[in-house]
């Protein structure tokens, strides 16, 4: 919130960016001589924004000048103020917490949440204290939390005014031979991590802080495995517990983990103190601990000949190498640019050549058969989000081309000297990282795990990874959230049998291999504007967004390719009049078998026979039998059993209960709306699940036949 009144004297003020009293977190400086200019933002929060108002010209050389000087005096303001005030917290907190006594397993937060004390103390008014510290053991901060929810519905956790968090945390356990560090975001959520796995963990105390921690252990402890255990904050858009997990595991090559519930998830659940207590401690080590890397015999190489480095360059007698700086920094006055650096030592001087932003080699990628080789690259892209791709190496054939148009496309900067590409090509191909992840060249089942293109499922889903040589795949996108989903897109299934059907079925794909069956589907035909269309975009919403949903016009090699990237799930195909009538028979019998045809490779020799296991739910206005007739030709048996062909003819067209919509096709753009806006999450929360489940899905299927 902005102040109600805003002082233009070139001086840094603060106000209350939350609307409560005493809040100061927020803070502006405005300037109205000159060019008018100004910049504000949030200290709790992180964020800020510069302004320069519009003076309809553009500026000059001089006027651009003295900007950027009364930007850097602004922002040397800002940082001044917020040191100065950081220290005086930090005196604040060494008072209180000497003044504290030690909690005891009694409070009621502690017994409440299930856990241990493990060190924090309770102040005078029975508030526990957790404190922040940061990696040299300074205390900055304290964490208060109350022993039970305010009656005046204020916040029962916050820390001191002023008080730094960022890069701080407190310690439960010793990092000494431990096999991986966790980052949780909460005491609690710690707690229970700590005593159910024994691992150490670093408490950050706000998704936020989760990256600054996550790298300042990375610094400190270059190879030590990082999990971190995020929240998942399934009811907020965004679900910020899951992205800044997710961003600060990827930004120091960690792993990150969520809970998951077996059964139905209480009402606010969230973290892993939720899971320990509705589940019991062994749900969390569970989940944790499948994450921990089991130590490779040969040990881990990943850092011979390349340095990822905090501080600098390295020092002559360690040189040529590679340095990776991830952040920009100072060094002899001079500001460093992020990226990869090849450093050599000269008789006239060092020398350090730039070749491409941040690029980490993180391990080396083969599949079950010792064969498809690749690196997992980590990288952060143009817009300084952090990245995964696992690489083949076959795209270093060459002169590399291929390769650096990859990379670049997904937001390498790479330098355009060709001594630059020759040098990144040396770099990818220098050396083989220790560790070692199997690769997973087709979406779907991978032994325990089920493998997205950006995400991997199950309890093994550290060790794997999708491989590919192409940078696609945005099929799987995900947008808002899931109780979006089944308020708007679900819920309407009820009364609604086709639409069931079809939901049903976008769930039923990863099934098909647990269960021992064959791929088939179902074939939905009626008038036009009956809903059928929209029966098929719910049922596609459960796994991704408007670029999921496949057309009938293809040929049957085409369709192999999509039927291969949706193994193992939903094939959703609208419009069987855009294909041709010769190929309808041939696309049916391929999709329920299986597998494509039997082809040459340029030497002759049979190449590799694409295969695959789908549901697939198929729409058109015609049957599939008289779609093959207008061609000539006769629908088999086999065809039928494959696909099933069904009316769309209900009520109101594919409706019998429009939920009290003033019309069907008001009811059907409700439905198309929803999964517009809430898609592709619904099926993730299937998989986490499904990967986890032990029963015999084959006999409980041949059960429910019986």
């Amino acid at each position: 919130e902005a102040p109600q009144h805003i002082d233009a004297d070139g001086v840094l003020h603060r106000f209350s960016s939350n609307g409560k009293p005493g809040d100061t977190a927020g803070w502006y400086v405005l300037h109205l001589d000159g060019i008018p200019a100004g910049a504000f933002g949030c200290w709790r929060t992180g964020f800020q924004q510069d302004w320069r108002a519009d003076i309809g010209r553009e500026t000059t050389d001089h006027e651009d000048r003295q900007w950027r000087e009364r930007l850097a005096a602004i922002r040397r303001q800002r940082g001044e103020q917020e040191e100065a005030d950081n220290e005086q917290a930090a005196k604040r907190a060494v008072a209180m917490w000497d003044a504290a006594q030690p909690a005891t397993a009694d409070h009621l937060y502690l017994s409440r949440k299930g856990i241990r004390p493990h060190g924090v103390k309770v102040s005078s008014d029975g508030w526990l204290l957790v404190p922040m510290l940061d990696a040299a053991g300074k205390l900055w901060n304290l964490e208060r939390i109350a022993p039970v929810k305010p009656a005046d519905g204020g916040p029962d956790k916050k820390g001191l005014m002023h008080g730094r968090r960022k890069a701080c945390w407190f310690a439960l356990g010793e990092l000494e031979g431990a096999s991986a560090v966790c980052i949780a975001e909460g005491f609690a959520t710690g707690a229970s991590i700590h005593e159910a796995t024994g691992l150490p963990v670093a408490v950050a105390l706000n998704a936020g802080n989760l990256e600054p921690v996550a790298k300042t252990l990375r610094g400190k402890h270059s190879s030590l495995p990082i999990i971190v255990c995020g929240d998942d904050d399934h009811l907020t858009k965004g679900n910020p517990g899951k992205a800044k997990a997710t961003e600060a595991a990827l930004a120091v090559g960690g792993v990150a983990v969520f809970p998951i519930f077996s059964g139905d998830r209480p009402d606010g659940a969230t973290d892993f103190n939720d899971l320990h207590q509705a589940e019991g401690p062994g749900a969390v080590e569970r989940i944790v601990s499948a994450a921990v890397p089991a130590p490779h015999p040969d040990g881990d190489s990943a850092s011979e000949g390349v340095q990822s480095s905090p501080v600098g360059f390295p020092a002559a007698d360690r040189r040529p190498c590679y340095t990776v700086i991830d952040d920009w920094m100072e060094l002899s006055g001079r500001k460093v640019r992020p990226g990869v650096y090849h450093c050599q030592a000269t008789d006239d001087a060092p020398v350090e050549d730039w070749i491409c932003s941040p690029l980490h080699i993180d391990a080396t990628t083969h599949d079950g058969q010792s064969s498809n080789f690749g690196r997992l690259l980590r990288f952060r892209n143009s817009l300084g989000k952090w990245r995964e791709w696992a690489m083949p190496m076959e795209m270093l054939a060459g002169d590399g081309t291929a390769l650096r148009a990859e990379l670049l496309a997904m937001g390498v900067e790479i330098a355009p000297a060709r001594k630059a590409r020759d040098l990144i090509a040396m770099y990818l191909q220098g050396r083989t990282p220790g560790k070692r992840i199997h690769c997973a060249l087709q979406v779907g089942w991978s032994g325990e795990s089920f493998v997205l293109p950006d995400q991997v499922f199950g309890p093994p889903a550290s060790s794997v990874i999708f491989q590919s040589g192409e940078r696609g795949h945005e099929e799987y996108t995900q947008a808002g959230t899931l109780k979006g989903w089944i308020d708007g897109v679900s819920s309407k299934a009820r009364g609604n049998p086709l639409l069931m059907l079809f939901l049903s079925a976008a769930f039923a794909g990863p099934l098909l291999k647990r269960c021992n069956a064959e791929s088939g589907g179902v074939h939905g035909r009626g008038d036009s504007s009956t809903g059928k269309t929209t029966a098929l975009e719910a049922a596609a919403s459960v796994w991704g967004g408007a670029n999921y949903r496949r057309s009938w016009h293809a040929t049957s090699n085409g369709m192999e390719g999509a039927a291969a990237l949706f193994n193992d799930g939903l094939l959703a195909l609208d419009e069987i009049s855009e294909c041709d009538p010769r190929e309808v028979g041939k696309i049916v019998y391929a999709l329920g078998n299986g597998r494509g045809k039997q082809r040459a490779g340029r030497t002759g020799a049979a190449r590799g026979v694409v295969r695959w296991r789908v549901m697939v739910l198929s729409t058109g206005e015609r049957t599939i039998e008289a779609t093959m007739a207008e061609g000539g030709y006769r629908a088999k048996a086999g065809q039928g059993v494959r696909m099933l062909d069904l009316p769309f003819a209900r009520k109101y067209g594919a409706w019998d209960d429009l939920h009290g919509a003033r019309s069907a096709a008001a009811f059907s753009d409700s439905i198309k709306r929803a999964a517009g806006a809430h898609h592709g999450i619904a099926g993730r929360a299937f998989l986490e699940r499904l990967t986890r489940e032990t029963d015999d899905l084959g006999a409980k299927h041949e059960l429910i036949k019986s």
